[in-house]
């Protein structure tokens, strides 16, 4: 007999800093910035390959660049939304952004 394996979670961070995580990203840019993060997730089980995610994330002074120069940049972005469902589509309900000057 197979175990059933779930999770019932949340997971919260308040400016948690992206630069360290660069090797773990698929890209050769640099990316710097702080990210936000509160997160409920619901995995009922591993053997359904489903989860439910519900909350928010934002970024703060994003920064990406090339060799050469800046290519992206982000005073501050935010998106929620009540549910992420994998593996049908994902649904935010709000994505905003601000620049400040």
């Amino acid at each position: 007999m197979i175990p059933v394996v779930a999770a019932d979670l949340r997971v919260v961070t308040k400016d948690a800093q992206l630069a360290p995580y660069q090797p773990y990203l698929p890209t050769t840019a640099r990316v710097a910035g702080a990210a936000d993060i509160d997160l409920a997730i619901v995995v009922p089980s591993l053997a359904e390959r489903r989860a439910t995610v519900r909350g928010s994330a934002g970024l703060a002074r994003l920064d990406v660049r090339d060799r050469e120069r800046t290519v992206m940049r982000i005073e501050r972005a935010q998106a929620g939304g009540k549910n992420a469902r994998k593996p049908e589509n994902p649904r935010l309900e709000r994505v905003a952004a601000l620049r400040q000057e």
